[in-house]
């Protein structure tokens, strides 16, 4: 992910906050939970509240945490809309990589039985196709979208 900052957010006004909230992002998770963003948020305001950053970059690292919950994408601005696309990322990665985050995903989530797992996780791909695009930065679209369509396509019909 920082990979993916260093090319497309070289020059970027918050460059710095969005480095922190990609650290920060998934620090807690738990599979099972539905607050994780909100107590990584909770981590991230303590550690960099103690580190002595101001007020102002510990709520926008909060930010950009918070929309990594993936809810509707209106509204954001040009760091948020990085912080998602790099959240996403893995979603345009070569497909033998892709394959492997399939794979990670549903050993994440193998206490949920098999075919709930099945109509989830489709639903999820299909919200995500349904998007009229994935990534919300040029630069994201142009190096992911095409390759991320095809490997959720592939997700799809192996989830039959």
């Amino acid at each position: 992910m920082h990979g993916h900052l260093r090319v497309w957010g070289e020059g970027a006004p918050e460059h710095h906050e969005v480095g922190l909230a990609l650290w920060f992002h998934d620090l807690v998770y738990d599979p099972q939970a539905k607050d994780n963003e909100d107590r990584s948020i909770e981590a991230a305001k303590r550690v960099l509240g103690a580190l002595g950053l101001d007020t102002g970059r510990i709520a926008r690292v909060a930010r950009l945490v918070e929309i990594t919950k993936h809810g509707a994408v209106e509204s954001v601005d040009a760091t948020e809309r990085l912080m998602i696309d790099i959240d996403l990322s893995i979603l345009g990665a070569p497909p033998a990589r892709f394959a492997t985050y399939c794979e990670q995903v549903a050993i994440e989530y193998s206490w949920v039985p098999p075919e709930l797992y099945k109509v989830k996780r489709r639903a999820f791909i299909e919200a995500m196709l349904a998007r009229p695009q994935l990534f919300l930065t040029p630069i994201a679209y142009r190096d992911l979208e095409h390759q991320a369509r095809e490997n959720l396509e592939q997700e799809r019909r192996q989830l039959v």
